[in-house]
């Protein structure tokens, strides 16, 4: 029996059902993208052309806007697995060819094992995340303070030690 459910860092995608879920919660993903999904994840470190997701999506006899199809549906996926087009974690577009799905897969049986299945990495190893940036903003603050009250300091200690010479 071939394998219908895949596993990627703290997802689970059944192939079959077409559907998603993040550590066991689902998470809504059009048929389409859905498709789309399924096809990129089973053909994991291999990019997939944007030719073969037409047809085997569309088909040959569908007769749509494919570019924009296919842009919405890599759109979805990516909302849907937080993903980042500038720095993806799941899904690689290379240009002019297609799409590559970048993230470890395991499949069901596999991830059965007792090896632990090998996580993406989170995004908190960006260099300026919102807390970092609080706590950037708030050192530069205690900075200027710093040197606002050296200056007042120098100011007031400059003429006292005029008047003692």
């Amino acid at each position: 029996m071939a394998t219908t459910k895949y596993q990627f860092g703290l997802f689970e995608f059944d192939t079959e059902q077409l559907a998603l879920s993040r550590e066991g919660r689902p998470i809504r993903l059009q048929s389409q993208p859905a498709q789309v999904l399924a096809i990129l994840v089973e053909n994991a470190e291999r990019v997939v052309s944007r030719d073969e997701l037409k047809q085997a999506v569309w088909g040959h006899d569908t007769y749509v806007d494919f570019e924009r199809g296919l842009n919405f549906c890599i759109s979805q996926i990516r909302s849907a697995l937080q993903d980042n087009v500038t720095r993806p974690l799941y899904i690689r577009t290379v240009p002019k060819s297609g799409y590559r799905f970048m993230a470890p897969v395991r499949n069901s049986e596999e991830a059965t094992s007792s090896e632990p299945i090998p996580q993406v990495p989170s995004k908190s190893g960006r260099l300026f995340t919102r807390q970092r940036a609080i706590w950037l903003f708030a050192i530069l603050a205690a900075l200027m303070v710093l040197a606002l009250l050296g200056v007042l300091i120098l100011s007031i200690l400059e003429p006292l030690a005029n008047r003692l010479r």
